[in-house]
Protein backbone atom coordinates (compact mmCIF):
# COMPACT_ATOMS: atom_id res chain seq x y z
CA UNK A 1 0.00 0.00 0.00
CA UNK A 2 0.75 3.76 -0.23
CA UNK A 3 1.91 5.57 2.87
CA UNK A 4 0.10 8.16 3.93
CA UNK A 5 1.97 11.33 5.66
CA UNK A 6 0.27 13.86 4.01
CA UNK A 7 -2.77 15.31 2.44
CA UNK A 8 -1.33 14.99 -0.96
CA UNK A 9 0.06 11.37 -0.08
CA UNK A 10 -3.42 10.22 0.88
CA UNK A 11 -4.77 11.85 -2.33
CA UNK A 12 -2.31 10.56 -4.57
CA UNK A 13 -2.95 7.35 -2.88
CA UNK A 14 -6.46 7.21 -2.81
CA UNK A 15 -6.64 8.17 -7.26
CA UNK A 16 -4.03 6.42 -8.04
CA UNK A 17 -4.29 3.35 -6.39
CA UNK A 18 -8.41 2.98 -5.57
CA UNK A 19 -9.57 4.72 -8.42
CA UNK A 20 -7.47 4.50 -11.01
CA UNK A 21 -6.19 0.46 -10.28
CA UNK A 22 -9.15 -0.92 -9.09
CA UNK A 23 -12.32 0.71 -9.53
CA UNK A 24 -11.76 2.12 -12.84
CA UNK A 25 -10.97 -1.33 -14.48
CA UNK A 26 -14.14 -2.73 -13.15
CA UNK A 27 -16.04 -0.17 -14.51
CA UNK A 28 -14.80 -0.17 -17.83
CA UNK A 29 -14.97 -4.31 -17.74
CA UNK A 30 -18.96 -3.41 -17.17
CA UNK A 31 -19.54 -1.01 -19.85
CA UNK A 32 -17.64 -3.99 -22.22
CA UNK A 33 -19.53 -6.49 -21.10
CA UNK A 34 -22.76 -4.22 -21.96
CA UNK A 35 -21.58 -3.87 -25.29
CA UNK A 36 -20.96 -7.39 -25.76
CA UNK A 37 -24.27 -8.54 -24.50
CA UNK A 38 -25.71 -5.83 -26.85
CA UNK A 39 -24.11 -7.22 -29.86
CA UNK A 40 -25.14 -10.95 -28.79
CA UNK A 41 -28.66 -9.77 -28.51
CA UNK A 42 -28.51 -8.26 -31.86
CA UNK A 43 -27.29 -11.27 -33.31
CA UNK A 44 -28.78 -13.58 -31.56
CA UNK A 45 -32.49 -11.80 -32.12
CA UNK A 46 -32.29 -11.51 -35.41
CA UNK A 47 -35.80 -12.05 -36.48
CA UNK A 48 -37.47 -9.70 -33.87
CA UNK A 49 -37.04 -6.45 -34.17
CA UNK A 50 -38.05 -5.57 -30.55
CA UNK A 51 -35.23 -7.45 -29.32
CA UNK A 52 -32.79 -5.97 -32.16
CA UNK A 53 -33.98 -2.70 -31.39
CA UNK A 54 -32.81 -3.35 -27.42
CA UNK A 55 -29.67 -5.04 -28.37
CA UNK A 56 -28.90 -1.67 -30.29
CA UNK A 57 -29.72 0.52 -27.44
CA UNK A 58 -27.19 -1.87 -25.27
CA UNK A 59 -24.57 -1.58 -27.92
CA UNK A 60 -25.21 2.33 -27.76
CA UNK A 61 -24.90 2.90 -23.80
CA UNK A 62 -22.10 0.14 -23.71
CA UNK A 63 -20.04 2.49 -25.88
CA UNK A 64 -21.29 5.72 -24.29
CA UNK A 65 -20.10 4.15 -21.01
CA UNK A 66 -16.65 3.42 -22.62
CA UNK A 67 -16.04 6.79 -24.31
CA UNK A 68 -17.44 9.15 -20.76
CA UNK A 69 -14.78 6.70 -18.67
CA UNK A 70 -11.77 7.00 -21.00
CA UNK A 71 -12.39 10.78 -20.83
CA UNK A 72 -13.02 10.97 -16.96
CA UNK A 73 -9.41 8.85 -17.04
CA UNK A 74 -7.92 11.17 -18.83
CA UNK A 75 -8.91 13.96 -17.02
CA UNK A 76 -7.85 12.81 -14.18
CA UNK A 77 -4.76 11.68 -15.05
CA UNK A 78 -4.58 15.22 -16.52
CA UNK A 79 -5.52 17.06 -12.89
CA UNK A 80 -3.23 14.53 -10.86
CA UNK A 81 0.23 15.18 -13.15
CA UNK A 82 -0.31 18.53 -13.35
CA UNK A 83 -1.54 19.29 -9.55
CA UNK A 84 1.17 16.32 -7.89
CA UNK A 85 3.07 14.64 -10.29
CA UNK A 86 4.22 17.55 -11.82
CA UNK A 87 3.53 17.69 -15.34
CA UNK A 88 2.66 15.08 -18.41
CA UNK A 89 -0.12 12.67 -18.95
CA UNK A 90 0.88 9.28 -17.60
CA UNK A 91 -0.03 6.81 -20.66
CA UNK A 92 0.06 3.33 -19.62
CA UNK A 93 2.36 1.35 -22.08
CA UNK A 94 2.32 -2.90 -22.43
CA UNK A 95 5.53 -4.36 -21.72
CA UNK A 96 6.62 -6.48 -24.87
Amino acid sequence: MCPTTTLRSLIECLVSYFFLHTLFPFMIGLAFVLFLWGVFKFVRDAGDDKARTEGKKLMFWGIVGLFVMVCVWALVELLVGTFFRGGGIFIPQVKI
